[in-house]
This record gives structure tokens, sequence and C-alpha cells, in this order.
């Protein structure tokens, strides 16, 4: 599912200026306008690589995004093609979501107010203290402070229209988690709200080195033989694990407790599949050594009721039609947008993805 990252302080831009522009980085937004002198040492204007509603994004916003996904500078290096590919197709989408977002908010009055800005930015100033001041930063990277402010400015646009967005979708996703709803999910999928049997064992381990060689498996083996001849002869087991057994269940008397299936090692459950309650298998092989177990009890199947489970079900169903609802939120907004993608695996690598989405929701 598509769900926007919650913007913080930093919007993406800001925060890959910050991160990054130290290494020669910058953002277009908060660059100063080239005079006589400037023009000789900027570089080359970045590369636009999208547009949406016609606002131009470049392959600094994308690289700022990429960033976000995967912080560090160098992180890049330690990835194989197809995870940078992959990262670049979710950034690329991510990027598109965030600048709908900030034109939503624009064209429904959001409003943020200078002063509001001037905390952020004296947040910043508090934690660049030490670093020399961030207007000699900005500076030395040939950005401004206006330019740092717009960002600020995009970064609360942002996260005040998420934050109407997502309240609105959990009103209309609590509307529809009703009670008959709740009653009718229970219904058609009660076999999700049953308990399996659980079976309680006791246990006695021998350990043996994996790497310890025949001698030291065949010395473990005999030891456990010893352990359930005694067993067999009559004395008790839990008293027999107590004193003999090399696990940490040894201090109960090997009593494991119940569990569901596949929660003990593979070769104790198939041995105890096969058992009746009170009966005693053994010497079992393991990774680990060698096992004697007793089955001490099984506990049937049980079917939760749906009294037991409905707030479980609302809390569960409430989550999924909201991401359900926020999906279907974004994809409205994609859909009245006019995108348009400068490169085109960008454009191929969206094509796939929308594709494979109407696949799955078919399903």
């Amino acid at each position: 599912m598509l769900i926007l990252k919650r913007v913080a302080i930093f919007t993406v831009g800001l925060l890959f200026l910050i991160t990054a522009a130290a290494n020669g980085a910058g953002e277009k937004d908060v660059k100063t306008k080239p005079g006589p002198k400037a023009a000789e040492v900027l570089e080359e204007a970045p590369k636009i690589v999208l547009r949406v509603n016609a606002v131009e994004l470049d392959e600094l916003d994308l690289e700022g995004m990429i960033k976000t996904l995967l912080p560090g500078a160098s992180v890049h290096q330690r990835l194989t093609q197809e995870k940078q590919k992959a990262i670049r197709v979710k950034a690329v989408d991510r990027l598109i979501i965030r600048e709908l977002f900030i034109q939503e908010a624009r064209s429904q009055g959001i409003k943020i107010k200078p002063q509001e800005i001037d905390k952020q930015v004296a947040e910043i100033k508090k934690n660049y203290k030490g670093k020399g001041s961030l207007e000699t930063f900005l500076k030395k990277n040939k950005l401004t402070m206006d330019g740092l402010r717009k960002e600020l400015e995009k970064g609360l646009l942002l996260q005040r229209y998420e934050t109407k967005v997502n309240d609105e979708i959990k009103k209309d996703a609590k509307k529809k988690i009703t009670d008959a709803y709740i009653e009718e999910y229970y219904n058609k999928n009660k076999e999700r709200f049953k308990e399996p049997e659980r079976i309680r064992l006791r246990e006695i381990t021998i350990k043996a080195d994996p790497g310890g060689g025949k001698e030291v498996w065949q010395e473990a083996f005999n030891t456990a033989k010893q352990l359930r001849d005694r067993i067999d002869k009559g004395e008790d087991f839990a008293k027999v694990a107590k004193e003999s057994s090399q696990d940490p269940y040894a201090v109960k008397g090997g009593d494991m407790g119940f569990g569901h299936v596949g929660s003990h090692v593979p070769e104790l459950e198939n041995a105890a599949a096969r058992l009746k309650v009170g009966e005693v298998s053994g010497p079992i092989w393991s990774i680990y050594g060698y096992h004697i177990i007793k089955l001490e009890e099984k506990a049937p199947p049980i079917q939760r009721t749906f009294e037991e489970v409905k707030d479980a079900i609302r809390g569960d169903r409430g989550e999924a039609e909201f991401i359900d609802m926020k999906y279907n939120f974004i994809q409205d907004l994609k859909k009245k947008a006019k995108i348009e993608y400068l490169i085109p695996e960008d454009k191929k690598e969206a094509e796939d993805a929308e594709k494979k989405a109407k696949e799955k929701g078919k399903k």
C-alpha cells in the first residue's frame, strides 16, 4: 500500500539539503540567482525528471527522496542494481504523492504562518550549533535563507494536509466498521479465529556438539538411552528431567507447557503426533542432541466466540479499511493530475506497477 511518510521538521528537499549539500548537492528552489561571477561556478542545472500538474521536479528532488528511504551517502554502493531500481521506483512514486499533497493543501487554502516557519528555523539553528552558523553554511553552498524557508513551508503544508486527510479517512473507515460489518466478517472467516490443537510436553535433552564427531554423538545417545530405561522401569519423568536434562526446562521437571503445532522442534512434534497422553518416546535425534519426551496433555482446537474477538476485529478491520481508503484516495488524486515522466524507464516502471496493482485488486 502507498502510505506517505509523515514529515516532521524537515521536508524531503530540506533533509537532502542539510545532509548532502556539503558534498556539493543542493536544491533548485534554494539556489541564488546567478550573477556574473556566480554563473561561472554554478554547475549545469539539474535534469528535470517529472512534471506534476506542470510543476517540475528534478533529479535533486528525486535524490532527496531516495535519501529518505536509504539514509547514508554511501548506501547506494552497497546495494544490488535490482534493489537500487526498486528504491528509485518507490522514490518516484512518493515524490509524486508529496507534490500532489502540497498542491492540494494550497488549493484548499491551507496557510502556514511566518511565525511557524520562524520556529522551525530556530530549531534548525539550535541543532546546527557547534557546526558554525547556519547562515555561513547556506552561503558556502550557494543557498539562501529564503529558499530554506520555502522548503520549510512545503514541509509544514505537507504535514498539515496529510493530517487532515488521515483524520477524514479514519472517520470514514470507522463509520464503515459497524457491528453488522464485524459480525459478517466473523461469520465469513471463522477459521481465522480458531485456536489449533495444543500439546503439553515434558522433555529431557542430552546435548551433543554438532561438530564433535561420531563418538560424542554416540555418548549422548547412550546417556539418553539409560535415562529412558530408568523411566521405563518406573522412575518419575519429572524427577529424571530435573536431575539430568541439559535444557532450560530441567528446573520445571522438563515441563515445556502448552504449544501449538510448529512451536516445537520438528523431530519432537513428529514423535509427539504418534503418542497418546501419558506415553513416552525417545531417544529422538535433533541438531541439538538426543531427547526423550512425554505427552502430558492435549488441548483440542477451540473456536473463539464472536464476543471474544469482536474488539480485535474492529481494530484490525478499521486499520485495513483506512489503508485501502487512503490508497484509493491517492490513486484518485493521480488520475485527476497530469503526471509527465521525462525519464522513459521511470514511466515504464510506473505503468508496470499500476498494472500489477490492478491485477492484485482483481484477485
